[in-house]
């Protein structure tokens, strides 16, 4: 019987294939990705109906601007971001020129336009700059029920003529909040406390007569633009 030499003989078997180790690490880092927040960038829906946009150049950046005599502009969320049933945020950079209140609507429980709950820096001031604002989604659903088959609407109100201009690749969706902190505070919603400022005993006045007293009346604005509850001019 011939006895096989050594290099006759099955290679040894006692070291780690490859394949074991990159399965492991695949399921390490899938593994932290869960843990961290999901986020998308959104590019918008051309809606012939109410949605004419086009791509523009102002400020010398790439801007979609909504076409003369169209007031809205659609976005679509890519099936990869999960919605849970939980909030979701929002964040759209734009042009600040002209006058004008951007409201943003999304596909919501009951309701294809629903209005964000929370926003801030919501009211176009003329400042000739991007700036950011920020939408808080609470009952998020996001199927496609809007205008072509869009998940949530930037809606110009109460503007002067001056076109919607929104940075191009700005749009941004999360599962967690925005730390900008004019965001962050209009989340706890203090227009909703109790008023803690001074306050006056009822024995500095005598109300029981008018005798020798002047009165007067005030009516001011309830809501200013870009204050925190940021519905724009209100009184």
């Amino acid at each position: 019987m011939k006895i096989p030499s050594p290099v006759d003989s099955p290679r040894s078997n006692n070291k780690t294939k490859p394949v074991p180790i990159l399965l492991a690490i695949a399921c390490l880092v899938f593994a932290c990705c869960r843990g961290m927040a999901a986020s998308a960038t959104l590019t918008p829906v051309y809606v012939a109906f109410d949605g004419k946009i086009s791509t523009n150049t102002v400020g010398g950046q790439t801007v979609w601007q909504c076409v003369s005599g169209f007031h809205s502009m659609y976005f679509s969320v890519p099936s990869s971001f999960t919605v849970s049933g939980q909030p979701v945020y929002v964040q759209v950079t734009y042009y600040d020129a002209g006058d004008g209140w951007i409201k943003m609507e999304y596909d919501g429980t009951g309701n294809a336009y629903t209005a964000t709950e929370t926003h801030s820096r919501s009211s176009r001031v003329k400042t000739q700059t991007f700036v950011s604002t920020y939408h808080q989604l609470l009952h998020p659903v996001l199927a496609g029920n809007e205008n072509g088959s869009a998940d949530l609407r930037l809606t110009l109100q109460d503007d002067d003529g001056t076109l919607l201009s929104v940075l191009s690749g700005s749009v941004i969706i999360q599962d967690t909040p925005f730390t900008d902190p004019q965001f962050q505070q209009a989340l706890t919603k203090p227009w909703l406390a109790q008023y803690a400022g001074e306050t006056r005993t009822n024995d500095d006045v005598d109300a029981t007569y008018l005798t020798d007293k002047v009165m007067c009346g005030f009516q001011g604005w309830f809501g200013a633009p870009n204050y925190l509850q940021d519905e724009g001019w209100v009184h």
